[in-house]
């Protein structure tokens, strides 16, 4: 899932990273990690008027991509959608 702060992407977080942060921790810690300490990068960004082409290039080293307009994440495209595209 993206990581937005004010509308903007800063990073990612998976439910295997939660996971991990709590095997290498106390679990009573876990519950005062922040998200900022066991996020990844952000998925990369295009605009809404970016082709499906460059979206499935994109979607074949990452999970997502988000669509940015203003500066601003307005949506995001998984492999989901592109096949859900593709049967029409």
């Amino acid at each position: 899932m993206p990581v937005i702060d004010g509308g903007v992407p800063v990073g990612s977080i998976s439910t295997d990273q939660i996971v991990a942060s709590m095997t290498d921790q106390d679990i009573k810690k876990v519950s005062h990690l922040l998200v900022r300490n066991i996020m990844g990068e952000s998925f990369p960004t295009v605009s809404p008027n970016t082709d499906a082409n460059t979206v499935s290039r994109l979607l074949e080293k990452n999970p997502a991509v988000l669509v940015l307009e203003k500066g601003k994440v307005v949506g995001m495209v998984t492999k989901h959608d592109i096949m859900k595209m593709l049967r029409g």
